[in-house]
């Protein structure tokens, strides 16, 4: 958790004004359409784990500043067809490897 603090006030902010803007230009739901794609899964996986460390260090999350990725992040969240995995243990499987021990 050494540099926690810096991931969450420094690099997360500027990772998530990037996203926000390929979602302003490209004008979807998702990143490429407004149906999930590839590059989708991939986003979603990084802000969830900027979200995850976020809270782990009890900071508030940077979303609140980017309404299309929060709002991509939701929805993504609340897609049906991904119910099943949410609801599953696979889900809440160590983020990473286990040597990511801030997770456990």
């Amino acid at each position: 958790l050494a540099n926690a603090n810096e991931q969450i006030s420094k690099s997360c902010p500027g990772y998530y004004a990037k996203f926000e803007k390929v979602l302003e230009r490209g004008g979807k739901k998702y990143f490429v359409a407004d149906t999930l794609m590839t590059p989708d899964f991939h986003i979603w996986e990084i802000i969830d784990q900027y979200e995850a460390l976020a809270r782990k260090i009890s900071k508030e999350s940077s979303l609140k500043d980017f309404p299309r990725l929060e709002a991509f992040y939701k929805a993504f969240r609340e897609e049906p067809k991904l119910q099943r995995y949410f609801a599953s243990e696979a889900h809440t499987l160590p983020i990473n490897s286990p040597a990511k021990a801030w997770f456990a």
